[in-house]
């Protein structure tokens, strides 16, 4: 099996739970983790933009990946919030944080285990089989800047046919 070429086996990836998968990403793109409070609604925007937090004074954006990579969290308590250093981000403005149900730890991925994902799912970067598992459990790497693009792809496409007032 070849190894992806998007899996770095010297990085450390942080793994999160987003409905009943597991998820990971290089855990540089991380700045914080804190306990979800209360989100401030935008008007105008699509699902996957939940709102606004004020954190110590910086107004970050709070997104729910969930809605952009059509993950099934129905019944899921979410209560932490990711909150990302936007210098690892090439063109981001502002701040961001995504939603999750629940963060599992900080690894090494081990690339002998890793295959490339599906080619339909573009924000995937690979796909890790967990060889210790009995269940036969995978974690899915995943870009956060492709995610935050498509999220971006939502937010235009939601203003297309408003009009300015």
């Amino acid at each position: 099996m070849s190894t992806p070429t998007s899996i770095d086996t010297d990085q450390k990836y942080i793994e999160i739970t987003l409905g009943d998968e597991r998820y990971a990403f290089d855990v540089s793109y991380t700045e914080e983790i804190v306990e979800r409070e209360t989100i401030t609604r935008m008007p105008n925007t699509p699902d996957c933009v939940k709102g606004l937090i004020d954190l110590r004074g910086r107004v970050t954006t709070v997104l729910d990946p969930t809605d952009v990579l059509d993950i099934d969290n129905e019944g899921t308590d979410t209560k932490l919030i990711i909150i990302f250093d936007t210098e690892q981000f090439n063109d981001q403005q502002g701040n961001i944080g995504w939603i999750v149900d629940d963060v599992q730890r900080v690894s090494e991925i081990n690339s002998e285990h890793a295959i490339d994902p599906p080619e339909q799912q573009t924000w995937m970067d690979a796909v890790v089989s967990d060889p210790d598992s009995a269940d036969d459990e995978y974690t899915i790497i995943i870009s956060p800047e492709l995610v935050v693009s498509r999220v971006e792809e939502a937010i235009e496409e939601s203003q297309v046919g408003q009009t300015p007032k």
